[in-house]
């Protein structure tokens, strides 16, 4: 299983149209047996991906750290030597 990690750290504010754009790419991931994994979301914006289904279907970390521990651990997916964050202007981890 391939894993798309979100990165919102640092993110102050998403839209409407910003939320949308999650549910797409959450939908395409669950067409081709991808796992979206979404990090570094304030309370407020964990909230509202509940309350809008999203926590349903991805799962919420708190960090792109753990999100890549997630992702060594599981069978299939690739190790990275130096791992990065595939969308959002959080750090990557070292």
């Amino acid at each position: 299983m391939k894993y798309i990690i979100l990165n919102f750290a640092g993110v102050e504010y998403i839209n409407s149209a910003g939320i949308a754009t999650v549910i797409s790419i959450l939908a395409e991931a669950r067409q081709r047996a991808q796992q979206l994994v979404i990090v570094g979301l304030s309370e407020h914006y964990r909230k509202i991906f509940r309350m809008v289904g999203v926590a349903r279907y991805a799962e919420i970390l708190d960090s792109a750290r753990q999100a890549l521990a997630r992702a060594d651990g599981v069978a299939g997916c690739p190790r990275r030597p130096h791992p990065t964050t595939l969308f959002g202007g959080g750090p990557t981890p070292a």
